[in-house]
């Protein structure tokens, strides 16, 4: 026997082993000398994009120059003729509330639908012009009740056909024609008669072309159906936007060229970057919020500018039976033109100024004049059963002409000579040195306009005790007088010189206009 063969065989060792021993000796050797550098690895998995782009069925690149080749261009070629049309019809109009609302509409009820119907802009204004002021409950409860009927099933529906409708933008915004004229100068946008001449290319021209259209793809091939975005076109612009079986053998292409990667693969040779990954984000738009909110806005803002012009013209009716005008301006210093100071520093200013001129034109055109006359007269002429009846309307007079001295100092306060119009100025002048005056500013205001509701109290007050004396005596004049109040109305109203009962009507109606009117004024 062999005494080597003998001596391995003792230790247990084969030859086998021992090759092995040698094997790994040597693939350490090699190792040694290999460069295993992060920038080796690159340019290995590099190569390997090469040889896969040469092998690859798609032949887009020509990877020894790097060119682009027509075919690449074709296959754009091919997304432009499908998408070129529906993509001019949308222009301009992508983000169209009414586009928007289209795809809520396609997921809504018709009972849901006519409630945002009746809820329109247009026919709130043509209910409560109609109707009473029950009518603007309703309209609150059938707000409610469209917010409420609303399904989380429905919501889902309307925000990924809205989602899905975004994706499809996506891939109709891509400018193909500036894209495609890299590799024929001479192609025209929109003409499809023209046969282009697609040459080859430095893909270096269209790297970032290829980068925006590839994170595009999966978002498309994402959905199986596009039946619902396409049906909501159709309505918006009264025709089909594209041909249905043009899109579906288009999206076949584009899932062909994805699924390959070849794209992937020229974007990592020639970005240089075998790590790349495309992104496929989609966008969010929460259209539903969007809707709706402004559906409850529009609501609202519709019911309060119905109630204002409602207002406003009662007010304007109000004005011309006491006044015969709505113009009216009495006040010299408690002004909108004195406001202007306050408005501009954001302080609020003078909140009360048509309220006053009214209140101080009826104390010197009615208090003072008929309605002092006629009071005056009663109260001296009449022999009263009690004479608390007169005392209180005698009362409330006076009260009312004190009323309307209070306004005339009030006003004249304000001016820049007196003592709050000299104090206001001065604050106002320190303000801006000194910001702790705008508080006093503030209080200041507070008090001047809080002194205007208390004189808007007490003449609503005492006109309501009078308006209530005038209408409990008018039964005492008629015929036969009833003598619960007065003694001698015979005597009363041949002493007047005048028809006593129509003058006492033309002051209560007076009376309650201006009543109304204060009520209005105070009434947000």
């Amino acid at each position: 026997m062999d005494e080597k063969f003998v001596a391995d065989n003792n230790t247990g060792r084969s030859d086998i082993d021992e090759i092995n021993e040698n094997r790994s000796i040597w693939e350490r050797i090699v190792n040694f000398f290999s460069d295993n550098s992060p920038d080796a690895k690159k340019r290995k998995l590099l190569k390997d994009i090469q040889k896969i782009l040469k092998k690859h069925k798609f032949k887009f690149i020509n990877v020894r120059v790097e060119e682009a080749q027509p075919a690449l261009a074709k296959f754009f070629y091919q997304i432009y003729s499908v998408i070129a049309v529906p993509s001019s019809l949308l222009s301009g109009q992508e983000s169209s509330p009414a586009l928007k609302y289209l795809f809520i509409d396609y997921v809504l009820s018709e009972k849901q639908k006519t409630l945002i119907s009746r809820l329109h802009k247009d026919n709130i204004e043509k209910r409560l012009a109609n109707g009473d002021s029950s009518e603007v409950e309703q309209i609150k409860k059938e707000l409610a009740v469209l917010l409420k009927s609303i399904s989380d099933e429905q919501k889902g529906d309307i925000a990924r056909f809205y989602r899905q409708y975004l994706v499809f933008l996506k891939l109709l915004k891509f400018d193909y024609y500036f894209f495609l004229r890299k590799f024929d100068s001479g192609f025209a946008e929109m003409d499809f008669k023209y046969k282009p001449a697609f040459q080859p290319i430095n893909c270096d021209y269209i790297v970032d072309d290829l980068i925006d259209l590839s994170s595009i793809f999966p978002l498309i091939l994402r959905y199986d159906s596009w039946k619902e975005v396409f049906e909501v076109l159709k309505v918006f612009k009264g025709q089909d936007i594209l041909s249905r079986d043009d899109w579906n053998k288009l999206l076949k292409i584009i899932g062909s060229v994805n699924n390959s990667e070849v794209l992937t693969y020229i974007i990592k040779l020639i970005t240089r970057d075998p790590f790349y990954t495309p992104s496929a984000e989609e966008k969010v738009d929460d259209i539903i919020e969007e809707y709706f909110g402004k559906l409850k806005t529009s609501v609202t803002m519709t019911i309060q500018k119905v109630a204002t012009e409602k207002k406003n013209s009662h007010k304007e009716s109000v004005l011309n039976q006491i006044f015969g005008t709505i113009a009216i301006s009495r006040m010299k210093n408690y002004t909108e033109a004195n406001n202007g100071v306050f408005r501009a520093k954001m302080l609020g200013g003078y909140l009360y100024i048509e309220i006053m001129n009214y209140m101080k034109a009826f104390m010197l055109d009615y208090v003072k004049k008929d309605l002092m006359r006629i009071v005056n007269f009663l109260v001296v002429k009449a022999e009263w059963k009690t004479n608390i009846f007169s005392k209180e309307m005698s009362d409330a007079l006076e009260e009312l002409i004190t009323v309307s001295d209070r306004i005339l100092e009030f006003d004249q306060s304000l001016s820049a000579d007196e003592d709050v119009g000299a104090k206001m100025n001065t604050f106002l002048k320190r303000m801006t040195s000194d910001p702790r005056y705008k508080g006093e500013v503030k209080k200041l205001l507070h008090d001047i306009n809080s002194q205007v509701l208390v004189m808007a109290q007490d003449t609503y007050r005492n006109l309501t005790k009078i308006a209530q004396k005038l209408a409990e005596i008018l039964p005492e004049f008629v015929e036969p007088p009833k003598m619960g109040i007065i003694i001698n109305p015979a005597f009363v109203k041949s002493s007047y010189g005048n028809d006593i009962e129509a003058d006492i009507k033309t002051i209560y109606k007076q009376i309650y206009y201006f009543l109304s009117l204060i009520k209005l004024m105070l009434t947000k």
